[in-house]
């Protein structure tokens, strides 16, 4: 009986420390998305939202097994940072800062533009020429990562004529999903 309560016990305290660690409020990403959408001033090229992401994404479940709410202990938020477009990039075409291949120190194709996201996150790079390029976003001075695509392609978007393709960078390094 006194091993149940002190389990009991146990398992409250963890889920206040946790809940105190993670007291900070949340960002509703979804409205800030859709604010963004609404400052695109370009006719052709590229636009979104840097989003800086931290944390637990896995669902957990709180409560007992009577209680079926989830919950997350991620962060989520807009961040200002430099997007840069480069002609279509390969894995052969750069110099990785590690071995985990999420960061780069050098790339070796032609930069077409650059800008800087604003307080909400919020970028957009008006692209001439249709195509496929490579985007990436600056942390800590270095290039991040995002996905790769077939090919060896690395963060592969495709400029359409007379359109914006509407893309959200998410900085998911330190996350757990």
């Amino acid at each position: 009986m006194k091993l149940r309560l002190l389990i009991i016990f146990e398992l409250v305290f963890m889920i206040f420390i946790l809940s105190s660690c993670f007291s900070e409020e949340r960002v509703n990403i979804p409205n800030i998305l859709e604010n963004n959408k609404v400052k695109i001033s370009i006719d052709q090229g590229i636009a979104g939202t840097v989003i800086y992401m931290e944390g637990n994404f896995q669902p957990v479940v709180v409560g007992g097994p009577n209680d079926l709410s989830l919950y997350d202990f991620g962060i989520s938020m807009p961040v200002q940072k430099t997007v840069q477009l480069y002609e279509y990039t390969t894995s052969p075409d750069v110099r990785y800062s590690d071995t985990s291949s999420v960061f780069i120190d050098s790339i070796n194709t032609n930069m077409i533009s650059e800008t800087t996201s604003d307080a909400e996150g919020f970028y957009q790079l008006s692209v001439s020429d249709t195509g496929k390029y490579s985007i990436f976003v600056i942390y800590d001075d270095k290039h991040f990562v995002e996905y790769w695509s077939s090919g060896q392609g690395i963060n592969t978007i495709k400029i359409t004529a007379d359109s914006v393709l509407q893309h959200n960078i998410n900085i998911d390094h330190n996350t757990c999903w």
